[in-house]
């Protein structure tokens, strides 16, 4: 089981999955290349939180220990290291997406745990056929 995720990317998507990690018990590092839209991430996810609370889908106890999970990291090597899991939620601009596929694994420290998955979970370029494959993994 996961312990500590990293999630590039804090946009809507970013801070769903920050959102969903964090209510599992799983200690999230988010971080975004843009350094208004990381500030904002865990904003978002806390609307996502007090929305989940307000429907009774989520007791406050939880949504509280999970706030205390999330924390905004600095760099890309401080979102990801030590983690055992990376979850890519990027802007979907191909340039972007491209340049972080090629340079995230130069930029991972080497506490990083085993493994390092980037879920290939895009619509808007699923002509694509370098990114419509499996997601890439590091070991």
């Amino acid at each position: 089981m996961f312990k500590k995720v990293g999630i590039l990317g804090s946009g809507t998507i970013g801070a769903s999955w920050a959102t969903f990690y964090t209510l599992h018990g799983i200690d999230v590092r988010i971080y975004d290349i843009n350094e208004k839209q990381r500030e904002f991430g865990p904003h978002k996810a806390e609307v996502f939180f007090e929305a989940l609370s307000g429907f009774d889908l989520a007791a406050a106890e939880k949504v509280a220990a999970a706030k205390e999970r999330l924390h905004v990291a600095g760099s890309l090597g401080a979102m990801a290291d030590g983690c055992d899991f990376v979850q890519e939620s990027i802007v979907e601009r191909l340039d972007t997406l491209y340049q972080t596929l090629i340079t995230l694994p130069r930029r991972i420290t080497s506490s990083t745990r085993s493994f390092l998955i980037l879920p290939a979970t895009r619509s808007t370029y699923s002509s694509m056929t370098w990114y419509r494959s499996a997601p890439v993994i590091y070991q």
